[in-house]
Order: C-alpha cells, then sequence, then structure tokens
C-alpha cells in the first residue's frame, strides 16, 4: 500500500492546504496517509534524512517528491490513482 508522509509546520501559510489536498484524496482512495509536524522528532528526522528545504514537504514510499501544495492530479499520479 503506498503510504504519503506531510511535514508540515504550525507557522506554514501554504501547509493547511496541502494537508487538505491530501486529507480528500484519503478519504477517496486507499492509501496510508500520515501528517508530521516539522518540529516532532520524526519531522526532524525526515528533513535531515532527504535533505529537505522547505514545507509542506510531500514524502511517497519514503521518497521525497516535492515541497509545496500538489495539484489534485499531481497528488493522485504519485499515489498510482
Amino acid at each position: 500500500m503506498v503510504k504519503v508522509t506531510l511535514i508540515t509546520a504550525t507557522w506554514c501559510n501554504s501547509c493547511p492546504s496541502a494537508k487538505k489536498i491530501w486529507e480528500e484524496l484519503k478519504s477517496e482512495h486507499d492509501f496510508e496517509y500520515e501528517n508530521v509536524d516539522l518540529m516532532s522528532e520524526k519531522g526532524k528526522e525526515l528533513v535531515a534524512t532527504h535533505s529537505i528545504k522547505g514545507v509542506p514537504a510531500n514524502i511517497v514510499d519514503g521518497k521525497f517528491l516535492f515541497s509545496g501544495i500538489p495539484t489534485r492530479s499531481e497528488a493522485l499520479e504519485a499515489i498510482g490513482a
């Protein structure tokens, strides 16, 4: 099963929009979804592992795809839907 990890920050103005897209798709498609706070231990670890420079950061199946808000079609493609 595809796993999406979205790294967000409380101060990020774009993060709620990215989170909304993934949550809407989660209600329509079968994949794992996890939202991780940038300042959490897991968030810091993921940022270091993937050399992430900005949030929201979209990781699919352990591979960093991009920072920013995905379009619906980009998100669907990422999960293979």
